[in-house]
């Protein structure tokens, strides 16, 4: 095998089409440390354009087609690898594979088709993924632990599942991502109240799950082709806003059940990239509960670093045909602040003075940009 140094640098072209979501703005970053090349698409006002780590941006249409700037891109810059940061961005790459499959993509956009599943995998398959219900129907098949659960259709089903199921529960939208639309419920009041937001009458179908106690976690991991490459798990100490929102200070953990059950879902949805898949640890027993998984990074893809699990290094060592080597790291911090996160959810959090704050200093740009998105 050649070197790390011998090989040329691939490159990367990152989708953003979510301006105001900070975690994807951290990517350069990582994947130039890598030994990537970096360029984005994404709008002027998006944070991810602002980081100086871009060695080229592409400004996303404010009107027209999003595919054809796609296409000019691509050709111009020959990227390795496509890199969704966002929901939207997975489901923009998840629509040209479905176009193709239902012959509704040109023939002249074979390479566009090519790069899009040499980016993700089986993006057809993974589509299914969106879906919390197809998703916990999956893992119960590959004999991962999952909470008891039922699909509903309006609150009076909800009322029905509750009596089985007890109090407190769990009440999650088919889609969705960030916590949004979830609520836990403790009485049938809160459940009737949850079961009827969204569609008319509450026919929209819900997750009505058994409440898990323990530790929130995310297994943070770069696949390629269904093989797990690097992961780490990270606990959720914080998040914002509580209970079910995004993290704000996670700590390493070691989870071998989890990091078994995120192999088994990277083989069966033959994921390449990067992915994040929610669970909640017993920590006592090492129990680890499936709640959800998303087909794109999450902030643990980058701070994995910090413990030695560099994913953007161990992308691109499979890209050149490069062992990767895990690094051994004797000092990782006890736990991270991930910036600006917990400074917006408190900004006088302990956290910020005494764990670890993940602060962008070698990104000047960046990290004055996300500033002025506080200060506003």
């Amino acid at each position: 095998m050649t070197s790390h140094s011998e090989a040329a640098a691939p490159s990367a072209l990152i989708l953003m089409f979510s301006p105001s979501w900070m975690a994807p703005a951290r990517l350069p970053e990582a994947l130039v440390d890598a030994g990537f090349q970096v360029g984005s698409y994404c709008h002027s006002d998006s944070l991810l354009a602002k980081s100086a780590f871009n060695s080229y941006r592409v400004e996303t249409p404010s009107a027209g087609s999003a595919f054809a700037n796609l296409v000019t891109a691509v050709r111009a810059r020959q990227p390795d690898i496509l890199i969704p940061a966002c929901e939207l961005a997975v489901r923009f790459l998840h629509n040209i594979a479905e176009a193709a499959a239902a012959d509704r993509l040109a023939g002249e956009f074979a390479d566009i088709l090519y790069l899009v599943e040499r980016s993700l995998g089986d993006p057809l398959l993974q589509r299914r993924a969106a879906s919390k219900i197809a998703a916990h129907a999956v893992a119960q098949e590959l004999g991962i632990a999952v909470p008891r659960q039922r699909v509903v259709v309006g609150p009076e089903a909800a009322l029905d599942g509750a009596a089985e199921l007890g109090y407190p529960l769990v009440v999650k939208p088919e889609f969705g991502f960030a916590g949004n639309g979830i609520a836990i419920c403790d009485t049938p009041a809160q459940l009737q109240q949850a079961c009827q937001v969204g569609k008319p009458g509450g026919t929209a179908p819900r997750l009505l799950q058994q409440y898990q106690p323990g530790t929130r976690a995310m297994q943070a991991s770069v696949c390629w082709r269904g093989d797990l490459l690097e992961t780490i798990t990270l606990a959720k100490e914080r998040t914002h806003p509580e209970p079910t929102g995004p993290s704000t200070v996670v700590r390493m953990v070691d989870s071998p059940e989890a990091e078994a059950a995120a192999r088994k879902l990277v083989k069966h949805y033959r994921i390449s990239g990067f992915c994040s898949i929610d669970f909640v640890l017993d920590e006592a027993t090492g129990r680890a509960v499936f709640l959800e998984m998303n087909m794109r990074p999450s902030a643990g893809c980058t701070l994995g670093r910090l413990w030695g699990r560099d994913q953007g290094k161990a992308l691109w060592c499979r890209l050149r045909g490069v062992d990767y080597l895990r690094e051994a790291v004797a000092d990782g911090p006890q736990r991270v602040a991930l910036f600006p996160n917990e400074w917006l959810r408190d900004p006088q959090s302990l956290h910020l003075l005494r764990d670890y704050h993940d602060v962008p200093w070698r990104d000047p740009a960046l990290l004055r940009a996300y500033v002025d998105v506080l200060v506003k």
